[in-house]
Order: structure tokens, then sequence, then C-alpha cells
């Protein structure tokens, strides 16, 4: 070894081993900071610290908050503090540490260590958190201390999602670096392998820039090639990955993964990088927007977000957790000026609003039915004892067509992708019926064939403890497509899909009657046959039984797009709306009157963003 590199090598040892040198108080404290006071204060007030820092004042549902301006001017401040403002508005700064990580860092042993009381206080970075960032960072912080303890974890995945403003991005980036600050290796030795990853470069210089801004020189170090990084002065390191290859995310192992604007990029980042956290059961946990029209691979988000509803609702388990950051919460935002934005957004772009403003997380693209169909409210367990005792079916079709029937069945007659069928059940009140839907089928092959498959009832056959089939012409009606009365199910002219149901014995009507014997009986209008559905499932009156015996209908009401006609209008698409049309039929034909034309364009009217503009 040269003597100058000796020589270097010598000077840093002798540098650790004086106490001036050898210790460093490494770590972020993350603070929430409250205002106790006597008389209600409005929101956006300034009160002034003694030594002339101004906090800004902001009501919520959990109390009275602040946070100064700039933000983290508010570090030096205490518990305590008096805060004064004009007009003789005075309270009092209560703080709480929502958590901390790291310590004083012996640089000689390469470990945290217990400090000195000649040593003076532990001076961590101060970290002053908005309103909208406690929530989580308390979930961050109790999932990393049960990490660090090996103790078992519930999710493996977190998302910080809310409307834009609300700090989603600094809070995912401080608690990052606090992690790896607190813990550089694991308990065997092994480093601690820590990822952020963003979109594009200039989405990483933004990440620099609040690096530079909160961090203390002494800190830090940031690499800009050949690999980026962040090294820190307990010899941990943070790669800065870049979504813009998802192929190199599969390499190699990593504890702690970020994510930021994963509604920018589509799920493969996710996808590619979710794997390589199981080796010792590590988080991958994304900084994002709701998805937009404006970003369509964003949608993956949406479809986690509602998995995770449906998880939930099921008690089944759900790997991973939704965490709100809401504008409205962060106080270095001006609440009037942050008012003005939304109404000028939903002046020109409802369903942008929807998203950017009030932070609902919601299908991205034209879909018939999402909102209001949710899997996790409508696709539910059949509680028999709570439902058998209100089955009105008898009731309601022998007052619609004079005979009873147990089942209503929905027919849409179609060679591709097959013949649809649903079989649903009302229940509850006459005038305000309430639909399960229990079973569906999907045969490829004539209208024959369909009667056989439901006549047969094998999948019902095959799950039940029973060996009766449900289903018999005696005991269900039938409401068909009003087209299945002059073509069949391959749009065959002179050779009727009604023809065949009557020659079999099976009653088959269509949902709404013919005007005269000459006549062919009209087809319901198509947008407010779904928005009859949309009102019934947002009111709560439409049900799918969970099970494999429906899931061709839970997946189309899900998965049915609808696209603008020639005139204008709005119709079903893709295979999707066959299902969906043979449970609009039934529907349409016992609520003529119930939910008449005017009341169902009402609620079209009432769907929200989502609805008014497709």
């Amino acid at each position: 070894m040269p003597a100058l590199s000796q020589d270097r090598e010598l000077d840093q040892l002798l540098q650790q081993v004086k106490p001036e040198g050898r210790y460093i108080d490494l770590g972020i404290l993350f603070r929430r900071l409250s205002i106790e006071a006597d008389v209600p204060i409005p929101d956006d007030t300034y009160l002034t610290a003694g030594d002339g820092t101004r906090l800004r004042v902001r009501n919520t549902p959990g109390g009275l908050v602040c946070g100064s301006n700039p933000p983290g001017a508010s570090r030096q401040l205490s518990d305590g503090t008096e805060l004064a403002g004009i007009g003789g508005l005075r309270g009092v700064l209560r703080i709480e540490t929502v958590a901390s990580f790291g310590g004083r860092w012996d640089s000689l042993t390469g470990s945290y260590c217990q400090p000195a009381a000649e040593d003076g206080p532990l001076q961590l970075l101060v970290f002053d958190l908005q309103e909208s960032q406690v929530a989580f960072c308390r979930w961050f912080a109790g999932w990393w201390a049960d990490f660090v303890a090996e103790q078992p974890r519930e999710h493996s995945a977190a998302v910080v999602v809310d409307d834009r403003g609300g700090g989603k991005t600094l809070i995912c980036l401080m608690l990052l670096i606090a992690a790896v600050l607190d813990r550089p290796k694991h308990a065997d030795g092994a480093e601690i392998v820590a990822w952020a990853i963003i979109r594009s470069h200039s989405e990483r210089e933004e990440v620099d820039r609040e690096i530079r801004t909160w961090l203390p020189e002494h800190y830090y170090h940031l690499v800009t090639s050949p690999k980026p990084c962040l090294k820190l002065a307990n010899g941990a390191t943070i790669w800065l990955r870049s979504a813009d290859d998802p192929e190199v995310l599969k390499q190699g192992r990593v504890d702690l993964a970020w994510i930021n604007e994963g509604a920018k990029m589509d799920s493969r980042a996710f996808e590619n990088a979710l794997p390589r956290t199981k080796d010792r059961g590590g988080l991958l946990y994304v900084a994002t927007n709701p998805p937009t029209p404006a970003y369509p691979p964003g949608e993956w988000i949406q479809e986690l977000y509602e998995r995770s509803l449906e998880a939930t609702a099921n008690n089944e388990d759900n790997p991973i957790v939704f965490v709100k950051c809401s504008s409205s919460l962060n106080v270095a935002i001006d609440k009037a000026a942050g008012g003005r934005v939304a109404t000028l957004l939903r002046w020109l772009s409802p369903e942008r609003a929807a998203a950017d403003v009030d932070g609902l997380i919601l299908p991205v693209g034209k879909y018939a039915y999402r909102p209001p169909y949710c899997a996790a409210d409508h696709l539910r367990e059949f509680v028999a004892a709570e439902w058998e005792p209100q089955d009105i079916t008898k009731q309601l079709t022998a007052k619609l067509c004079g005979e009873p029937a147990e089942w209503i069945f929905g027919h849409d007659f179609q060679f591709n992708p097959g013949n649809a069928a649903v079989a649903i059940k009302a229940y509850g009140d006459m005038e305000r019926p309430i639909f399960w839907v229990h079973s569906d089928f999907l045969v490829q092959g004539d209208e024959g064939e369909l009667l056989t498959a439901i006549e047969a009832d094998l999948e019902w056959l095959a799950l039940s403890e029973g060996n009766t089939p449900r289903f018999s012409a005696g005991n269900t009606i039938h409401i068909g497509d009003p087209s299945g009365s002059w073509q069949n199910y391959a749009h065959d002219k002179g050779k009727d899909s009604f023809a065949i149901f009557k020659a079999r014995g099976w009653r088959l009507l269509p949902p709404i009657k013919a005007k005269d014997r000459d006549s062919k009986p009209p087809h319901p209008p198509v947008h407010l046959r779904i928005a009859r559905l949309n009102g019934l499932l947002k009111q709560g009156r439409l049900f799918i039984v969970k099970g494999p015996l429906t899931e061709q209908i839970a997946t189309s009401l899900k998965k049915c797009k609808i696209k603008r006609g020639t005139l204008g209008r709005i119709k079903p698409c893709g295979d999707e709306a066959h299902m969906t049309d043979a449970l609009g039929y039934p529907i349409w034909w016992v609520l003529p009157r119930v939910f008449g034309p005017a009341q169902a364009r009402r609620v079209a009217r009432s769907l929200g963003a989502g609805w008014r503009n497709r």
C-alpha cells in the first residue's frame, strides 16, 4: 500500500477514536403538533411563538393541529410553548412523538450506543409531520418495530394514496431514510437492502431536492453514477432504481422498497419488486394519487384497492394496507385556495377532480356498472336463515304474470360467447324488493342445450349435499332478450328462441309486452336499463351470492365497459355485456312501476362524476 494511502487510513482511524469524531447522532424524530386553546380558532389563522416562528392552524377530525410556514421552521419548538395571534388569540403548543428512528452512532464499532451523560442529550433530526402524514407514519413505525424484532407481520405491501398535495412523497422518502438510519443491518450482519423506485429522471431530481432540503450534510452522500444511490453516514445505502426498465427490479433481494407515483406507471414495477421482499418478510410501499384516465396504466392501483376491500369484507387474509393522506390535513396548503382550485377542476373534469381533489380510487375507463358495483359491497355470502323467510319471489311473480314461480331467470341469446342466463330471487318488501343472483349459466350451444344445462344444474349438485336440481319448467319464469321472439341465438330469422322454450314447456316472456299481436316486443332503453341496475346497486338492493355459481356475473358487473353508439347513446360492449344484459331484462320486467324511466334518469344523474361523463 502506498505511504500516502496508509497515512490517510491512519488519520481516519485516529479521528474515529477521538470522542468528538467517534460519536455522531443519526436519526429522525417524527413529531405531531397540536394546539390547546380555550376558544375556537379559525382555519389558516397564524399563531406566533416567542422566537417569531409562525404556525398555521387547521381544525381537523383529530383536533386543532398546526404547522410552521415554511415547513421545518418549527423543529426547535418544544412542548408547552405559548402561542399568540391577532385579536388576542392564544394557545399552547402540544408536541407528540409519533416515531423515533436511530440514535448515537459509534463509528468505531459500527453500531448505536447508549448516550453518555457527559456527551450531552441526543440530538436527532426533527421532522414535524403534517396531519395528513401522521396516519402512515404511525402505521410504518409499528410495522418497522415488528420487522426489526422479527415478529409476525400482517402486511407485505402498503399504498399511501389520496388527492394531490397531501405530502405522500415526502413522508415515504423520510421514512425510508429513517428506517435504514435506524437499522443498517439485520441481526445476523446481513445488509438491509433498500430501494427507492422512481419513474423517471426528472422525478428523481425532485427526490434529490427533497433529500438536500431535509437532511443535514453530514448525514448523506448522493451518488449519481454509475449506479445512483444515497449513502448514509452509518454505512447504509438506498439504491435509487428507475421504473423505466422494470425487468431490472427482478434482480436481488430487497427488504424495504418504495415506489413513487405508482399510478403513473403500469404494474410491472410492483409485480417485479414485490417477490424480492419475501426472503426476509420485507415491505413494498407505494406513494400515489388515485389513477385517472390521464394515466390508464395505473388501473392496477384500483384493482388492488378493490381486492383489499373485498378481502376485508370477507374476513380473509389481506396482505396490503391502504392509508389515506388528504391535502385537507396538510396545513402547508392554503385551505381557501385549495377550495378554489377544486371548483375549477370540477368545472373542467369531474372525473379528474374525483381523483385529484376528492382522492377517490375509482375505476379507470368507461365501465357500465363500476361504480356503484363493488365486490366488497355486493358480492356476499347468502345467509339462508336470514333471507329465506323473506322470500317473496312466488308472490311477486304471481302478481306480475298470474302464475307463481320460485325462480326468475334472465336470458341473453348469443352465439358468441354463448347463451347467458342468471337465476335470481326477490326478498323483503313487495314495493321495494331486494334481489339476489344465485346462479349464472353460459352455454356455448343453442337454446335447447341451455335449458338442458339449467335443468341438470350440475354445478349446484356438485357443491350441495342434496341430489335434486333446483330448476324445472314448473317452478321458473324466464325473461329474455325481446329479439328472441323473432330470431334465435345465432340471429337466424324465422327460428326464434321463444319457440324452443315453449316447445319444452318453459315460460319465457319479454321484459316489455308487445303493443298487440302484430307488433314485436320492444327493448328496454339501454341507458335506462343500465341506470336501473346501478340504482339497485347503489341502494343496496342487488347482491350476488358469493361462490363458484356466480363467478361470471360477478366478473361481468366488474369488467363490463360501455361505448357510445352512432346516435350518442351508451351501450354495454364486450363479452361481459351479455351476462349483465341477462340480468337487466328480468329486473326491468319486475320493476316497471316501482322504478320507472323518470326515476331511472334521476338515478343516472345521481351516480356521480364517472357516470355523468360517460
